[in-house]
């Protein structure tokens, strides 16, 4: 279970708790903007440019990783809001679409002493 296991949770573990054993964090995006698509809180018109920015490499200034509670998370310094990401990963937040980054995920970067841990 996410963030209560004795390893460090991640957003692919979130993912498979939500959506099932095969889910990733690209799929709880999709879900997430195509909820929000549904739901009018974005315009559906925007969905396939919005999905396709949040899906691209990442670009722009860095967030930092850290461990809150055995889960791996970024704070998004544009609404503070946070995020479940991945080693290696990019960081998307399902507050804010990362609208001051042009809609694109973030790169990520890990303390040294984070990297011993994951």
């Amino acid at each position: 279970m996410y963030g209560f296991d004795k390893k460090i949770g991640t957003a692919d573990d979130l993912a498979k708790d939500k959506y099932g054993i095969y889910a990733t964090r690209n799929t709880q995006i999709e879900m997430h903007l195509n909820r929000a698509a549904k739901q009018k809180l974005i315009p559906i018109e925007n969905l396939p440019e919005m999905l396709e920015k949040a899906l691209s490499k990442p670009k722009g200034e860095p967030v930092k990783a850290i461990i809150n509670q055995n889960r791996l998370i970024a704070y998004c310094d544009m609404c503070g809001g946070a995020e479940a990401i991945n080693p290696g990963g990019s960081f998307y937040c399902l507050t804010c679409y990362n609208v001051g980054n042009d809609g694109v995920p973030r790169p990520i970067t890990f303390p040294r002493q984070l990297q011993n841990i994951i």
